[in-house]
């Protein structure tokens, strides 16, 4: 006996939550409707416009052009709500096309205008813009680095338009670069005194009045020096055997 009074008490109780009247309504919130697979995503929201707190229930589908369900969510389940709530935000992973996103909400309260408590938005996806898509070949680059070097070496190298790009040297290339350079204009300007200086040895600078020799070079002075040593030498044997025979030294 006791159960059935609280069956009925139970019964009645929900019956005077639904006979109160009340008005929420439910929106799907986006920021455009296109958008690329990458920047889709979108929230439902539901509020109150008239009526007490209560008890809701919130569902979202997303169908494709056929009529298809692609994606479902629950936002809520049989939650309490005072003025208005907002769900997570959805990113579902979508192909390019276009697509129908339908929400709905149901509450314990007698909803007196149901119209409002469904919201229906169509939204397409459109292909990445350039940009996205040099990122994205960015990335798939970084991340399959060998892949893209066995795919670099198909490019037809007699298009016209090709740009062929030389590597720079390094840092420690071009200082040793440098500082052999400097060492060969050493080098050079060294041999190129050295040949000027033999070349000013071997003149010999003769007065234009009198033809007497002003300037002789030192490999002409060292040898007339020998040739004087030589001759002095000669001319003290000469003496020496002079002055023997005369005095008839044996």
């Amino acid at each position: 006996m006791k159960i059935i009074v609280l069956l009925l008490a139970m019964i009645i109780s929900i019956n005077a939550a639904y006979a109160v009247e009340c008005d929420y309504k439910a929106e799907i919130l986006l920021e455009s409707n296109e958008f690329t697979v990458k920047d889709f995503k979108f929230k439902m929201k539901a509020a109150k416009t008239e009526g007490p707190s209560t008890n809701i229930t919130g569902r979202i589908t997303i169908s494709d052009e056929d009529g298809n369900m692609i994606k479902s969510y629950k936002p809520w389940t049989n939650s309490s709500i005072s003025k208005q709530k907002t769900s997570s935000e959805y990113s579902p992973n979508l192909n390019e096309g276009i697509y129908m996103i339908n929400a709905e909400i149901s509450v314990l309260c007698d909803d007196f205008d149901n119209e409002n408590n469904a919201d229906s938005r169509k939204i397409t996806i459109k292909p990445p813009i350039a940009a996205e898509t040099a990122a994205v070949e960015v990335e798939l680059a970084i991340e399959n680095p060998k892949e893209n070097r066995d795919s670099a070496l198909l490019v037809d190298n007699n298009e016209p338009d090709e740009m062929i790009i030389t590597q720079s040297p390094s840092i420690e290339e071009s200082s040793y670069a440098q500082n052999h350079e400097g060492s060969k204009e050493e080098i050079n300007s060294q041999s190129q005194i050295e040949a000027k200086t033999n070349e000013i040895n071997q003149q010999l600078i003769e007065n234009p009045a009198t033809g007497e020799i002003i300037y002789e070079s030192s490999n002409e002075k060292s040898k007339e020096l020998v040739i004087y040593l030589l001759l002095g030498v000669s001319i003290i044997l000469n003496i020496l055997l002079i002055w023997k025979n005369k005095s008839g030294m044996p």
